[in-house]
């Protein structure tokens, strides 16, 4: 069909904005797809994997089941073939989606289009002043910093947590 595709490159991510829609599981791909693209997802509701064996003694629940109905509608497997359904209403109801995945982006996601500047700014409060350099030499050296990383399309994720997404 002409409406339907499947993208198994090694890439998916290029190519997700040509999509209304996705249909996932509980991959950090939907929501970089959902926050990302302000679009709605289709969560088939599959078991969890955790690579932790401890996870469920830390008493939280994981962002990616905490944020599923917030960015899409959940589809238990024993409904799946509603999925056609759902998927249409999900196209249909393109624009309440988008605000909602853009509420909870803001919620979510700190410093959006921004982050580097910021996170730059706080790790450079916290540094500790090296008490042999004069302020002439401080100054001289921060204006010669170069960057040593760059980022585009990348997921930040700390302590197995979504952070934020870099376009």
């Amino acid at each position: 069909s002409t409406h339907f595709s499947i993208d198994s490159g090694e890439s998916p991510l290029l190519s997700l904005s040509r999509f209304d829609t996705l249909v996932s599981d509980l991959s950090g791909v939907a929501l970089e797809f959902s926050f990302g693209l302000a679009r709605p997802v289709l969560y088939i509701d599959l078991p969890t994997r955790a690579r932790n064996p401890d996870c469920k003694d830390l008493g939280i629940e994981p962002a990616e089941l905490q944020l599923r109905e917030k960015t899409g509608v959940v589809l238990s497997l024993d409904r799946i073939d509603q999925a056609p359904v759902v998927v249409r209403s999900l196209v249909s109801d393109h624009a309440d989606f988008t605000a909602s995945c853009v509420a909870t982006r803001e919620q979510w996601i700190f410093n959006l289009g921004s982050s580097a500047k910021v996170g730059a700014a706080y790790i450079a409060r916290r540094a500790e002043p090296d008490s042999n350099l004069r302020p002439a030499e401080t100054r001289k050296i921060v204006s010669e910093a170069k960057p040593i990383l760059s980022v585009k399309n990348a997921v930040v994720t700390y302590n197995g947590q979504f952070v934020g997404l870099h376009r």
